[in-house]
């Protein structure tokens, strides 16, 4: 019984109501028709019941759903709107923003623009300037290539005439003309250059505008590598000049000859040998010299020798001083063309430069003295020898030959007085121009010493005069 009223209250504590309450958590029957049996947990009617209220409120109310969705559409509307406009507000603040950094971008980019385009100017303005009118030949104040910028070219162009005329009114503007400005420096890149078709900028140099001694012990002696066969079809030279010459002509301390850069020679043995054919004319001499120029024109631009026996050569009409006799005319040029190539090439062993210009014609006159002593020095004393000189050579030899005395081979004994040779140019109307050396006589450009004696030969007495005095004005 006691069990039973137990069970009794218990269902009377979990009866449907309860059930209903707890939401069939807890004290809810089983399948089997039992109850479980705890404490049950106490819900959270008043929020249920508040939403339920406010559900029921709501649907209660007196709102009608349709207004109630029109209220909100238009709620919605607004809110749109509202973020609409502050999208644009933002929108258009950013693109003033944008436009403001864009027009400040323009207009550093135009200044930046402006900036460059001035400074080409300066710089366009600057460099024609310079060509026009040099910079040492300028007022200091036009030497400011800031000041020269801001001047407009009419300007410039207007301050060089009145310079111009202002130079000339004081009589100097010959003087400010005759400077030359100086040598930029130039910097190559180190580039391959192989001989043939890729070629360093650097040979496209004029040449030193510096004396050669300050130069000439930088140019090589001889080139290491050496060719048989020279590009000379251009210069009209293709097979006019021996092999074994070519070969010579690549160590500048090798001397040649003359006969050696013969074209009849070509074939020939051009070595020291007795084979090969002399000169017989002007023409072979002159064909033999422009061959020499060639070859060294190609393998030492440096070397100005060539030109320089050329120049003494045709100031002197290729040995016309021997009158008609060709042989004579031919040996005499020979022997100083292959004088001189021997002296360059000592010179060249010793690192020194060619003989220059007064040396070579100072050669040339004594090759004159040796042959025809009865011209005088006439090359030395700075006249040419051919002409009416060159006429009483062959009168005179003539006249000798023909009256059969000594001499009649055409020249006569040389004067020599207390062992130094007597001068020529001293007997002659002009009288000698060379530095004196001593009291009774001169000196030339080698230092060698010429008496001041009269060279007349009597032939009578087979004996000179020797006298102090000149045979132009005594005999």
């Amino acid at each position: 019984m006691a069990e039973a009223g137990r069970g009794v209250r218990a269902r009377r504590r979990v009866g449907p109501a309860s059930a209903t309450r707890t939401g069939g958590r807890a004290g809810s029957p089983d399948p089997d028709g039992s109850v479980r049996r705890g404490r049950a947990r106490r819900p959270a009617a008043p929020q249920k019941k508040r939403r339920k209220k406010s559900r029921s409120a709501g649907s209660s109310g007196d709102e009608s759903p349709p207004r109630k969705k029109a209220k909100a559409a238009k709620r919605k509307k607004v809110e749109s709107s509202s973020s609409s406009s502050s999208d644009s507000s933002d929108s258009s603040s950013g693109s003033d923003t944008e436009r403001d950094s864009a027009g400040s971008k323009s207009s550093g980019e135009d200044s930046v623009r402006e900036g460059g385009s001035k400074k080409r100017k300066m710089h366009a303005t600057w460099d024609l300037l310079n060509d026009i009118w040099p910079l040492e030949e300028r007022p200091r104040k036009l030497q400011d290539k800031r000041y020269v910028g801001r001047l407009s070219w009419p300007t410039l162009m207007a301050l060089q005439d009145r310079y111009e005329k202002e130079a000339e009114k004081k009589g100097v503007g010959s003087a400010i003309y005759g400077k030359d400005r100086r040598l930029k420096k130039i910097r190559f890149r180190g580039k391959a250059d192989d001989g043939y078709a890729k070629l360093h900028k650097a040979r496209w140099l004029r040449l030193p505008m510096a004396a050669p001694d300050k130069y000439w012990r930088r140019v090589p002696r001889a080139h290491e590598q050496r060719f048989r066969h020279l590009q000379l079809a251009h210069y009209g030279a293709e097979s006019q000049i021996n092999e074994k010459v070519i070969l010579s002509l690549h160590d500048r301390q090798v001397p040649v000859e003359l006969k050696m850069l013969l074209r009849g020679n070509y074939h020939r043995d051009s070595g020291k040998g007795t084979d090969l054919a002399e000169p017989a004319e002007v023409r072979h001499l002159q064909e033999a010299v422009c061959n020499y120029m060639t070859a060294c024109h190609v393998l030492w631009p440096f070397d100005y020798g060539p030109l320089v026996i050329l120049r003494v050569l045709i100031e002197n009409r290729w040995g016309e001083a021997a009158g008609g006799d060709m042989r004579e005319r031919v040996g005499l040029v020979t022997r100083f063309f292959n004088e001189v190539v021997g002296d360059n090439s000592g010179r060249a062993v010793r690192g020194e430069p060619p003989l220059d210009y007064e040396k070579v014609r100072a050669k040339w006159g004594r090759q004159v003295e040796m042959a025809f002593p009865q011209l005088g020095f006439l090359a030395g004393a700075g006249q040419a020898t051919g002409g009416k000189a060159a006429k009483a050579g062959k009168e005179t030899r003539a006249g000798s030959a023909a009256a059969g005395k000594p001499g009649g081979s055409g020249s006569s004994p040389r004067a020599v007085h207390s062992g130094r040779p007597v001068c020529f140019a001293f007997n002659l109307r002009d009288g000698c121009k060379r530095q004196r050396g001593a009291a009774d006589a001169c000196r030339d450009p080698n230092g060698k010493l010429y008496a001041h004696y009269c060279n007349y030969f009597d032939r009578a007495k087979n004996a000179h005069c020797l006298a102090m005095h000149s045979r132009c004005a005594n005999h």
